[in-house]
């Protein structure tokens, strides 16, 4: 297997995730998880070429996972780590016709919905759809996910107790959590909750709530480690998060204080959040592209996603992460952007809009 950096990208500021680069800088996933083993059993893939995927996920992240499929089915894979999700779809985007690419890895369902609307992507074949649920998946079958993510309030329980904290995340913007609260704002996963936002209440409202959090004197940071650290530190007493930081902190420090909470399914602030993967539409050997999506979601994939980095699995019979609960019991409306199409390199621009900074 190879691993290619891809040509310099220009950063586009109105994409969803707004930072090209490496790890802590905000658009790109922060890395915290030990990923020394991988526990498959596959069979060796017949293939005529190589695989080419372009991966929005961290290398350290999903790396060994791919190097291991790599191994033991003999395909020769070139992975491009070369730029967040949102900049790879661009990338895939502005290729066009002579894209190298075969699979595209996303963090995030945003730019899946952006190359979807460009009809990028093809059909995923029933034996790929059929094992993950329909809310976890594209409703036109061109992507599936491959993990969970759930947007959480972290916070200090013998600090903040769970009967002091808000009941909506709207709540938030309200005087008694004035300077308490703390958000990532150029965090792909914030960016995220935003533009479903956009969907859910409309941009009016959406732009209310972000000036109004603006207005209560929130905290911003650069990434969600930094703001588990802040709770865990007492600088502030809340923050909006991925439940998955918390879980990776705590099996590197037990002493670590800060704990999830969940918002009721029905609020917006409890949406989940999948990485997702799809064949495009210039896949060299299709059936090949479709058989790497499969094994993401097999057992073995999903375990790897559930003990490393500490997602939630979207197959069913996968245990979740720790002692947390199942996917479906935390977790409330699956953030599907298919809606806002390119629009959604609008919610960098209305963050900013806002006063937003960090």
């Amino acid at each position: 297997m190879s691993s290619r950096r891809a040509a310099a990208v220009p950063c586009f500021v109105a994409l969803l995730a707004t930072a090209c680069g490496g790890d802590g800088d905000g658009g790109s996933e922060e890395t915290l998880a030990d990923a020394d083993e991988v526990d498959c059993q596959l069979e060796p893939v017949e293939a005529d070429g190589e695989l080419t995927v372009y991966s929005g996920r961290n290398e350290e992240l999903v790396g060994p996972l791919l190097e291991e499929y790599a191994s033991q089915t003999g395909v020769d894979i070139a992975i491009d780590y070369g730029g967040d999700s949102a900049t790879m779809a661009r990338q895939i985007s502005e290729e066009g016709d002579a894209s190298p690419a075969d699979v595209f890895f996303s963090q995030a369902p945003g730019p899946l919905a952006f190359l979807g609307e460009q009809g990028r992507l093809d059909t995923l074949p029933d034996s790929v759809l059929d094992k993950v649920p329909e809310q976890y998946r594209a409703a036109d079958g061109t992507w599936v996910g491959a993990s969970g993510r759930v947007r959480v309030l972290v916070h200090d329980p013998e600090r903040t107790p769970a009967d002091t904290l808000p009941a909506s995340v709207f709540d938030l913007i309200k005087p008694e959590y004035r300077g308490k609260l703390g958000i990532a704002p150029s965090n792909a996963s914030f960016q995220d909750f935003v533009s479903y936002l956009r969907i859910a209440i409309g941009e009016d409202e959406t732009m209310a709530f972000l000036e109004g959090l603006v207005d209560n004197d929130v905290r911003t940071y650069p990434n969600n480690v930094a703001i588990v650290e802040a709770v865990d530190s007492g600088e502030i007493d809340m923050g909006l998060a991925n439940h998955y930081y918390v879980l990776e902190l705590l099996a590197q420090d037990e002493s670590l204080t800060t704990r999830n909470h969940y918002f009721p399914a029905e609020d917006p602030g409890a949406i989940i959040l999948v990485a997702g993967a799809s064949v495009l539409d210039t896949a060299d050997d299709p059936e090949l592209a479709s058989q790497f999506v499969e094994f993401l979601v097999s057992e073995c994939a999903q375990r790897y996603f559930v003990d490393v980095t500490k997602e939630f699995s979207v197959i069913p019979g996968v245990q979740p992460p720790g002692d947390e609960r199942p996917l479906e019991a935390v977790g409330g409306e699956v953030a599907d952007l298919a809606e806002l199409g390119a629009g959604f390199e609008n919610t960098a621009d209305l963050i900013a809009e806002s006063g937003l900074e960090g």
